[in-house]
C-alpha cells in the first residue's frame, strides 16, 4: 500500500524510466551526503534525486540499460555470452529475458546480504571461467571496492573474447589528475570520509582510462546523449566500453 502511494504522489510526464516505462513528475532521493564527494565533484556518487519510485532503478542502471539496447539489436541476443558482476535487479532481470546463449551472475558474497539463486559466489580477481568466454562483460560500480581492482581488470580482460565489450563504469572525479587511494584507511568512517562511501576503497581521478589500458583493454568514451534528462541520467557520466582486441 506503502508503495502504491509513492507511485501516486510522484507520478507525472517531466521523466520516464527506460525500465518499467513508469512516468513520473521527479526522482527519489538516494546516495550518501559526504563532504568529500562535493569537494570533487565525484560522478556517480552522493546524495541525488535518482530512483525510479517504481521499480528501484538508480541512475546508473538505466544508463546501462538504454545502452544496450542501443548496441544490441533483440535478435543478437541468443548469439551472446554475458558475465553480470554484483548484477542490477532490474537489469539482470531484463538481460534473463533476452535470452542470451549463456548468462552468469555474480558476486562476492557478504554476510548479511541476500542474493538470488542466480547470483553465484565469485571473486572478479580470480574468475572460474576460461579465457575468452564472454561476448559482453557487465561490471558497473564494482571496481572501486576492491582492493586489487588492476588484478580484477585483468581478470576481465583475460575472460573476454577478442572483439568482446565490458562496461566499467566507476565513480570518478574529473579534479583528480591521479585515482586517489591509501591502503592504510580501513576503518568505514575513514573509508566514507576519505573516499565518499564507507565500502570504497578509492576515488578514481582522469587517469582511470589508463588503468583500463594497461590491463589491456582498448578503451572508448561516450558521453551520456541518449535522452539524459527524460531518462533521469547524469548527463556528466562518460560510458567507458572497454574492448578485447581482435586476433590477427
Amino acid at each position: 500500500m506503502k508503495h502504491l502511494i509513492k507511485k501516486l504522489l510522484y507520478v507525472g510526464t517531466t521523466h520516464q524510466c527506460p525500465i518499467c516505462q513508469y512516468r513520473c513528475r521527479d526522482w527519489a532521493y538516494s546516495g550518501v551526503d559526504v563532504a568529500v564527494n562535493k569537494e570533487l565533484e565525484i560522478i556517480g556518487a552522493g546524495r541525488r534525486k535518482n530512483i525510479c519510485i517504481s521499480c528501484g532503478s538508480n541512475d546508473r542502471e538505466r544508463l546501462i540499460f538504454v545502452f544496450l539496447q542501443k548496441q544490441i539489436a533483440p535478435s543478437e541476443w541468443s548469439k551472446l555470452s554475458v558475465l553480470h558482476i554484483a548484477p542490477e535487479w532490474n537489469l539482470s532481470k531484463w538481460i534473463a529475458k533476452q535470452q542470451p546463449k549463456n548468462y552468469h551472475q555474480g558476486d562476492r558474497h557478504m554476510e548479511g546480504y541476500q542474493y538470488s539463486k542466480e547470483v553465484q559466489h565469485m571473486d572478479v580477481t580470480k574468475l572460474p571461467f576460461p579465457k575468452d568466454e564472454f561476448d559482453w562483460i557487465i561490471c558497473n560500480h564494482v571496481l572501486e571496492h576492491i582492493e586489487e581492482d588492476r588484478s580484477a581488470m585483468k581478470e576481465l580482460h583475460r575472460v573476454l573474447k577478442p572483439g568482446g565489450c565490458t562496461l566499467l563504469q566507476v565513480p570518478i572525479s574529473r579534479k583528480l589528475e591521479k585515482t586517489y587511494e591509501d591502503n592504510q584507511i580501513q576503518s568505514p568512517s575513514d573509508r566514507e570520509k576519505y573516499f565518499g562511501q564507507s565500502d570504497h576503497v578509492r576515488i578514481y581521478g582522469k587517469d582511470y582510462p589508463e588503468r583500463l589500458i594497461q590491463a589491456g583493454f582498448e578503451v572508448k568514451e561516450a558521453p551520456t546523449t541518449i535522452q539524459s534528462f527524460l531518462y533521469g541520467l547524469n548527463p556528466k557520466e562518460v560510458i567507458f566500453s572497454c574492448y578485447k582486441k581482435q586476433q590477427i
